[in-house]
């Protein structure tokens, strides 16, 4: 039935976030919503995540596998959990933990990622060229192998725990319209993580929200709601496990070292760069916990090494098993051979180790294009904030009652100079075409590899402004007998700093919405362009409906209606505005679905300026194998992933690939039609193949690619050249 699958997927969607919310009241009380929110995203991350790496091991990988898996796990989670919280004790926690102004103020925020990445991003089919090269051609080749092994994908060797979360999204449905999505839970969990590790160092409430805020408010952030690329997802898990190890150090409860464990292992999943700053988390949080002991010390590092093998350390395994070398390609004689011509030293595309003049004036100016104001100051400043970090620990580290907190400040210097430290060493940060500096011209490949350390870098300025705003207010405590203008005027200065903070976020959100996309977009799905004031007027509609709803929520009315509705009547109220939401998703999916089947051939013959993909829609997926000799082959899967596609790294020879394709049985060949310069991985495979047209016949060619078709009997008898 078509709408089993969807339907299932919604049902366990409901499950495991069922899970998550009842893990996080069970693990941790009292906190408050951004505390849950990090846990509850942790936990349902982590539930996925076991689950496909269970399946992909035993090559049983597809929808309805891992939606069983999925359901399962929440199940014995849920009962692992115990018996729900008490609703008095919960409304009480929810009363005097968490005020409505952020929690108001944060649905906006992300109500507007939301209707962001809905727009931008599931309405357009994707036009990201990581994206296209390698993290959607990763899910398709996944579910088509039935395992996490699909060596037909040209970076089939990279780390996925953000892809899983792409698969998880796209496995039940018959396109992959949904996977904008996957970067919603990422963007959701670097900022409440933030709050939580600022609430860690003693920043006061207003400041943490705040710097929470602050670290969404640039480009990166929201171009990758639109995409599914994992810079964010990095990100994000970095402040995560460092915000979980700082509290296991400060409190020494399990719960947080569980947490600990799994978002350091999902960190280290995310891509290769992220295996770096979750050794530097790891580095950092043994020795804080040592200060509560030796034992809480060697505890942290057990754990973290078990979070690392548990959540990420599968990927690295099955590198190691397949080929020898648990970060493939690196360390590989073949793939080093081919990025010899292109990168004599990959130190010289790293920022520590390129020693070009530009340096400085090209990343301060990445930094004000994709990153913001508060970024670029939060760098310029960084000897600053961090010499004002460093005193304010050790004073607190004197005083009694803070001096965990103390320790937290100094774990936080410690945490952002070894990012940093990471981030100047990350391959291809610089350039990729040697000479040219052409990665840091464009800057957003050094942003967004360096989101992490420039996250963390945001808290040391702001707890500063929280220490000076403090500062100020208990100098001007006496007073209390001042007139209005005196009373105006202390106000005004205590909140200086969060006023002027307050002001360079909403100057940095408004500069990353206009920095994403200058130009209005056509959206084939919705027959119509879309511009930023389609992203706002939508924006403005859901969050009018959802603050009246949460207005609601918090009035005596609603409590009056409750109070005189009995329980079945008010389990029938539910279950009728459930079924009514569950119709509606399903029939927006449909709708959307249909778009994407209708446009998507059309949408990357435009993009590719081509007629191939209209062609290869005629095709018969079941006896059609496709060679893609172009580094973003995503498109050539077909809008339902109906064509096998082998994408291989790197051509190196005729021989080569006329021995590959006999071996395959490849029936057509999409070539990319422009040679690139000598060190491309697919350079003169087009011309070695037009000067065979006996074996190689073109049937469409025009713009980036040329469409052969393959004769497999004169393959056969073809000698090699």
């Amino acid at each position: 039935m078509y709408y089993w699958n969807p339907l299932a997927w919604i049902g366990v969607n409901a499950l495991l976030i069922s899970t998550g919310w009842r893990a996080t009241r069970r693990v941790d009380p009292e906190g408050d919503f951004a505390a849950h929110a990090v846990h509850g995203v942790v936990v349902c991350w982590g539930v996925v995540v076991a689950a496909v790496f269970v399946l992909g091991t035993v090559g049983a990988l597809a929808a309805d596998s891992i939606l069983a898996a999925v359901a399962g796990l929440s199940v014995v989670l849920l009962c692992a959990c115990g018996p729900r919280t008490s609703t008095a004790v919960t409304r009480s926690v929810d009363s005097s933990t968490n005020p409505v102004g952020w929690p108001l103020a944060w649905s906006g925020v992300l109500t507007f990622a939301v209707v962001h990445s809905m727009m931008r991003g599931v309405l357009m089919p994707p036009d990201d060229w990581d994206t296209l090269m390698y993290h959607l051609p990763l899910v398709d080749q996944w579910l088509s192998a039935g395992s996490l092994y699909a060596p037909e994908a040209s970076h089939w060797s990279n780390p996925g725990n953000n892809e899983i979360l792409a698969m998880w999204l796209v496995a039940p449905f018959s396109g992959d319209f949904l996977a904008a999505l996957n970067n919603l839970p990422a963007v959701a969990l670097l900022g409440f993580a933030t709050v939580g590790l600022g609430a860690e160092v003693g920043l006061s409430r207003t400041f943490r929200h705040l710097c929470g805020m602050a670290v969404l408010g640039n480009s990166i952030v929201l171009h990758q709601l639109t995409n599914a690329d994992n810079d964010v997802a990095s990100a994000a898990l970095l402040v995560a496990s460092a915000y979980y190890g700082v509290r296991f150090a400060r409190r020494g409860r399990a719960a947080d070292l569980i947490l600990y464990a799994i978002a350091l292992g999902l960190l280290a999943g995310v891509k290769y760069y992220s295996l770096g700053y979750a050794g530097v988390v790891w580095m950092t949080i043994a020795p804080l916990a040592s200060v509560r002991g030796r034992r809480a010390g060697l505890v942290a590092a057990g754990a973290g090494l078990a979070g690392l093998t548990l959540f990420g350390g599968y990927w690295y395994f099955r590198n190691w098993l397949v080929t020898g070398q648990p970060l493939y390609p690196l360390g590989s004689a073949g793939v080093g051979d081919i990025h010899r011509p292109l990168y004599p030293t990959m130190w010289q595309s790293t920022l520590l180790g390129n020693g070009r003049a530009e340096l400085v004036p090209l990343a301060s100016a990445a930094l004000a294009r994709w990153t913001g104001p508060c970024s670029l100051a939060a760098v310029a400043g960084l000897p600053l904030w961090l010499a004002w970090l460093l005193a304010s620990g050790r004073s607190r580290l004197l005083t009694t009652g803070v001096a965990s907190e103390g320790w937290a400040r100094l774990a936080l210097c410690a945490l952002t100079v070894l990012s940093g430290l990471v981030l100047a060493v990350t391959p291809f940060c610089v350039e990729d075409i040697p000479g040219t500096l052409n990665q840091l011209a464009w800057g957003a490949t050094p942003a967004r590899y360096g989101l992490g350390f420039l996250s963390l870098a945001l808290l040391g300025p702001v707890a500063m402004m929280s220490d000076l705003a403090r500062l100020v207010a208990s100098r001007l405590s006496g007073g209390s007998k001042a007139g209005p203008l005196a009373v105006s005027g202390r106000w005004l200065a205590v909140n200086a700093m969060a006023i002027v903070l307050t002001a360079a976020l909403a100057f940095q959100f408004v500069s990353a919405f206009r920095g994403i996309d200058p130009q209005v977009k056509y959206s084939p799905i919705l027959g119509a362009f879309v511009d930023d004031r389609d992203v706002l007027l939508w924006a403005n509609i859901v969050l009018d409906v959802l603050l009246a709803a949460i207005v609601l929520r918090h009035t005596p009315i609603w409590a009056i209606v409750a109070s005189r509705w009995n329980r079945a009547a008010g389990r029938l109220v539910l279950v009728l505005l459930g079924s009514a939401v569950v119709a509606g998703a399903l029939a927006s999916v449909h709708w959307v679905a249909r778009g994407w089947h209708r446009e998507f051939a059309s949408y990357y013959d435009n993009l590719y300026q081509t007629g191939a993909f209209e062609r290869l829609a005629r095709l018969d997926p079941g006896s059609t194998y496709l060679c893609v000799l172009e580094y973003r082959g995503y498109p050539f899967f077909g809008s339902s992933r109906r064509f096998r596609v082998y994408n291989p790294f790197s051509v190196d020879s005729y021989d080569s690939l006329l021995a590959d394709l006999r071996r395959r049985r490849i029936t057509h060949i999409a070539a990319r039609t422009d040679p690139g310069p000598s060190w491309s991985r697919y350079h003169d495979a087009d011309r070695w193949l037009s000067e065979h047209p006996a074996i190689f016949r073109a049937i469409e060619r025009g713009g980036w690619l040329t469409l052969y078709e393959v004769d497999l009997d004169a393959i056969d008898r073809a000698p090699a050249r």
